[in-house]
């Protein structure tokens, strides 16, 4: 009883202090696509082609440094790939997905100095098609980038 006694008063010394600031740096995280077309916020890619994640990048737009830790890949919510290394890309090939709407995600930690490590996620809508005449008509060009901006609280 007495060991246990004084294990409980030693425990406060372990006690680990934390921030309780709930702040996101000012960051934006943008994915460059290739090898579909992008119509009306889809990605569309004919069945057979491969497609292209050509990379993450982040814009910092705080004054303290910030970057990406590595980019974790998801298609319909299965992982499919990792990428660790700058510009943090990835390629898919379409072989042996169904025709139809697909989600493609991306997860990512973000290193900000002075803000906890948050963790960035981006997601895409891409639409498998049988042949490039199943491609709706582009009737706006997009540049095929997708963007997600995290801002911090007193940003807002």
């Amino acid at each position: 009883m007495k060991k246990l006694f004084y294990l409980m008063l030693a425990l406060p010394l372990f006690m680990v202090s934390c921030s309780d600031d709930d702040d996101l740096p000012n960051v934006g995280i943008t994915a460059n696509f290739e090898g579909g077309t992008q119509v009306n916020g889809s990605y569309y890619v004919v069945r057979g082609d491969t497609l292209y994640v050509e990379g993450m990048t982040l814009e910092n737009y705080g004054s303290d440094e910030a970057t990406i830790g590595g980019v974790r890949y998801f298609l319909d919510y299965m992982p499919i790939g990792t990428s660790i290394v700058p510009p943090y890309g990835i390629s898919i090939v379409t072989d042996n997905l169904p025709v139809g709407n697909h989600l493609l995600q991306a997860e990512m930690p973000i290193y900000a100095v002075g803000y906890s490590i948050c963790t960035g996620y981006i997601s895409k809508k891409v639409t498998i098609v049988g042949e490039a005449a199943d491609i709706p008509e582009v009737t706006v060009p997009d540049n095929g980038a997708e963007k997600a901006v995290f801002k911090s609280a007193d940003n807002d």
